[in-house]
């Protein structure tokens, strides 16, 4: 197994501080942060292969037995010693799969537990009436979407490795997580000056909110952090249209993606200068590449939309902007955008990063099938969009959407524009 220095105790990363200010700025919506997911056993598991693996897998990952400590008016990460127990059995008498995935939807972590020292990843078996299950509790104080295929091939591999009585073979981890952590605000101490320079050229004066119009009728919510999300489509015709329209500008899909969005909210809101933060891997590093841990970060990237300017203009020049910043990219965008007064970001994501078989863990000779667990319904964003590419079917878009802030005309509205404008791009905006 790789070899890391061990660390008992380190600072939070800036993407773990900033995790922490949002649980504690919006505790109603603490429990999205906290991961299910559950899997089919269908074949012979050979339980104490499963175990050592489990214990080799966070070995290798010191992040995985890492838990939150108090230190005084913060936090640091407290960094478990190896091994580290994180699977349990469990057994469900008269209960299925569906039982299964409400208790443990049930079960997630409030802040108190999160930040309280409590495991912020936790596997277990279940033995049900109808067949075996193996469940996973991942915290995003430990994890990205990333990090989801990382651990399920390493996981994978250590069963095989464990089961052909062989050593896993893995790719080298140089550092831990937590001495990213350290290396990171290091890194920041010495780059700041030149970095805010840079940022406060390009962001400073950008608008601190976006107001959306008052919704038409306010619905009766349980919650005003109660998000809808509504599912569409481009088809294949405008995908088409956008890849056409992506080589002419000579850029990717997602940056014409990205500016028919603001383009769109601009005018849905009425307001033409926009700062929009699409989350980067931040994996450029190749140690950070095979590991598990919160390294995602995000580009605050302003679009001003003027009136008149051709849509591929506007499209060149962001993408002119994008590049420039990325020399920067290893900055962390929270520390940038807190030194000029935290202006509300809007999240325009792309789901890019490929999966390829780990999108569930492999044992040989069992099959293993996804059980779905309900997504949360809260959160504390007003308006997000994620998109994604489907070859045959083209590019599609979930708009995340707080009812309270945000009716279904504003929404809408959005998709509107976005289709009419993403079918004939050569317009002006």
């Amino acid at each position: 197994m790789t070899r890391q220095t061990p660390v008992e105790t380190a600072p939070l990363s800036f993407q773990q501080e900033e995790t922490v200010e949002n649980m504690q700025k919006h505790p109603e919506c603490v429990l999205r942060y906290d991961k299910v997911l559950l899997y089919r056993l269908e074949g012979e598991v050979d339980r104490e292969c499963l175990l050592g693996a489990v214990d080799d897998i966070t070995a290798r990952h010191a992040v995985l037995r890492t838990v939150m400590g108090s230190t005084g008016p913060g936090y640091a990460q407290q960094i478990r010693p190896a091994p580290f127990q994180a699977l349990t059995v469990r057994t469900w008498p008269g209960a299925g799969a569906a039982d299964v995935a409400r208790a443990l939807l049930e079960e997630r972590l409030t802040a108190e537990g999160a930040l309280g020292g409590a495991p912020l990843f936790r596997m277990a078996l279940h033995q049900t009436d109808d067949g075996t299950l193996l469940s996973f509790g991942l915290h995003h104080l430990v994890y990205d979407g990333w990090s989801v295929p990382v651990l399920f091939r390493d996981l994978s591999e250590c069963y095989r490795a464990r089961t052909a009585g062989t050593a896993p073979e893995l790719p080298e981890l140089p550092f831990s997580y937590a001495e990213y952590a350290v290396r990171q605000r290091r890194t920041w101490t010495e780059n700041r000056e030149t970095a805010m320079a840079f940022w406060r050229d390009r962001l400073g004066g950008v608008p601190g909110t976006v107001e959306w119009p008052e919704p038409v009728q306010p619905p009766a919510v349980d919650s005003s952090w109660e998000t809808e999300q509504t599912p569409f489509a481009l088809g294949s015709e405008i995908s088409d249209a956008v890849r056409v329209a992506a080589r002419h500008a000579r850029t990717t899909p997602f940056i014409v993606l990205l500016c028919a969005t603001a383009v769109a909210m601009a005018r849905v809101t009425g307001q033409h200068d926009l700062l929009i933060g699409p989350d980067t891997a931040n994996r450029e590093d190749p140690g950070r590449r095979a590991a598990v841990g919160f390294y995602v970060n995000y580009r605050p990237t302003r679009v001003t939309v003027r009136r008149g300017e051709r849509f591929l203009d506007l499209v060149r020049r962001v993408w002119r902007t994008w590049l420039e910043a990325d020399r920067h990219r290893d900055d962390d965008a929270h520390q940038v955008l807190r030194e000029l007064g935290s202006p509300d970001v809007l999240k325009v994501n792309m789901l890019s990063f490929s999966v390829g078989e780990y999108d569930t863990p492999l044992f040989p000779g069992v099959r293993v099938t996804e059980v779905p667990t309900a997504p949360d319904a809260w959160y504390w964003r007003d308006f997000s969009v994620v998109w994604s590419g489907v070859e045959d079917d083209g590019f599609r878009g979930v708009m995340l959407y707080r009812r309270a802030r945000v009716d279904l005309f504003a929404a809408d509205a959005v998709v509107g524009h976005l289709k009419k404008l993403l079918a004939d791009s050569d317009v002006s905006v």
